[in-house]
C-alpha cells in the first residue's frame, strides 16, 4: 500500500519532473489527495506506521504533501509524534514533523523546540519560524527575533516575507516595534527596509548637510542678535 508513496517521494526528493511545466509527482499526489481524502489519508498512515527509517527528503515531501492537501486525521498527529520520540532523525527531518504537528492541531511544546539546539545551528531561521508560535511572552519573542538580525540569520527579505507572522508578534504596537526592529539592521539594510514598510508610518531617516545647517546658524545668530538689542533698548 505504502509502495506508491514511497516511489513519489523518492522522485521528489531526486527532483524529478514529469511534464514541461515542471510539475512533480508529488503536485499530481496532491491533487488525487484532494480528490481521494479517504484513500491517500490510508496510505499517509500506512506508511507512518511501518518501521523504516526514511531519508529526510522523505519527511520534506509528506510536510509539503499535508500543508498543500486536505489529508487529516485524529491518528496523525499521534503517528508522528511516536515517529518523533522513536526514529534516528536528522534536524531538519525534525523540523517538518514540528511543522505537521503544528498543522494538525498538536504542536510541540516551546521546550521540546528550544531544546533542539542542533536545528538551531544548522537551520537558525528555520528553528525561529518554529520558535516564534511556540511561546507566548512577546518580549522572549521580540528578544529572538532581534537576535536573529544582529547575527545575521534574517535579511531584510526575509524580514519582510514575515510581515503577517511578526504582527502577531508585536500585536497593538506593530508601527513601534517595525521601528524598533529596524533599527537592529545595518544602515544599509535600513533604507532599503525603511522604503518598503513606508506604507506601515515608517519614514526614511532625515539626512542632514552643511546646506541646511547654514539657514539654522543663520537664524541662530540673528536671534541672538535681537536679544542683545532689546537688552540695550
Amino acid at each position: 500500500m505504502t509502495a506508491s508513496i514511497l516511489k513519489i517521494f523518492e522522485a521528489y526528493s531526486r527532483g524529478e519532473v514529469v511534464d514541461r511545466d515542471g510539475h512533480t509527482a508529488l503536485d499530481e499526489l496532491i491533487t488525487e489527495a484532494n480528490g481521494d481524502p479517504k484513500t491517500w489519508l490510508g496510505r499517509v498512515e500506512a506508511f507512518l506506521r511501518e518501521p523504516r527509517p526514511c531519508p529526510t527528503s522523505y519527511w520534506i515531501a509528506l510536510e509539503f504533501l499535508l500543508a498543500y492537501s486536505s489529508l487529516r486525521s485524529p491518528l496523525l498527529p499521534n503517528l508522528l509524534e511516536d515517529r518523533l520520540a522513536g526514529d534516528r532523525l536528522e534536524a531538519r527531518a525534525r523540523a517538518s514533523i514540528y511543522s505537521m504537528l503544528a498543522m494538525l492541531g498538536k504542536p510541540v511544546a516551546a521546550d521540546t523546540i528550544f531544546k533542539d539546539t542542533q536545528l538551531q545551528a544548522e537551520e537558525p531561521l528555520r528553528w525561529l519560524d518554529l520558535a516564534l508560535p511556540s511561546i507566548a511572552d512577546p518580549d522572549l519573542k521580540t528578544d529572538l527575533v532581534r537576535a536573529a538580525i544582529r547575527q545575521g540569520h534574517l535579511n531584510p527579505k526575509q524580514f519582510l516575507a514575515r510581515l503577517e507572522e511578526f504582527r502577531i508578534v508585536a500585536g497593538r504596537q506593530f508601527g513601534n516595534w517595525l521601528h524598533t526592529m529596524v533599527q537592529c539592521f545595518t544602515m544599509a539594510d535600513r533604507t532599503e527596509l525603511t522604503s518598503a514598510l513606508a506604507p506601515f508610518g515608517l519614514r526614511q531617516p532625515h539626512s542632514y548637510n552643511l546646506s541646511e545647517a547654514k539657514p539654522i546658524k543663520r537664524g541662530i545668530r540673528q536671534l541672538r542678535e535681537k536679544r542683545q538689542e532689546l537688552s540695550l533698548a
